[in-house]
């Protein structure tokens, strides 16, 4: 008898599903990416000097929060396309980031005179190019390095 439960009992564990599982290895967290596109009405150049300068300083305030939060960039588009004047690149971990700096930013005294042209949100992850021992420094094998235009090119 105590033959046969000791069968019963093996054949049930050789049926039962594994409970091991393979180590996976942890899930790497994906960053938010948003390009956000603005064009200033003309109407802003008609305010006081005085009421222009607060509006900059608002948003650079702005700007300044948001860098403790996520990764921020500015780029002036002026003279390069007709329909934006500047671009903000975002990135975070957190959507709420995105929507609280939008959110500011329409708020602000500048914010009426700002036209969102275009946004582009994206998602992704850490580059696979990037060691694992990264020292804040570039890897000089990944640097893109331009030559000069020799002396005699005109």
């Amino acid at each position: 008898m105590t033959e046969q439960i000791t069968q019963e009992a093996s054949l049930e564990q050789a049926q039962a599903p594994s409970t091991q599982t393979v180590p996976s290895r942890p899930k790497q967290p994906r960053q938010l990416v948003r390009f956000t596109f603005f064009k200033l009405d003309p109407q802003w150049q008609l305010l006081p000097a005085d009421i222009r300068q607060q509006g900059k300083q608002e948003l650079l305030k702005i700007f300044e929060e948001y860098a403790e939060n996520g990764l921020m960039r500015s780029f002036s588009l002026f003279g390069i396309r007709s329909d934006c004047d500047f671009m903000l690149w975002q990135a975070t971990y957190e959507v709420e980031n995105l929507q609280g700096v939008s959110s500011k930013i329409r708020r602000s005294r500048m914010g009426p005179y700002l036209r969102e042209t275009h946004a582009f949100l994206s998602m992704t992850k850490r580059s696979v190019y990037v060691g694992k021992n990264a020292r804040g420094a570039h890897d000089p094998r990944l640097v893109m390095r331009f030559s000069r235009p020799c002396a005699g090119a005109a």
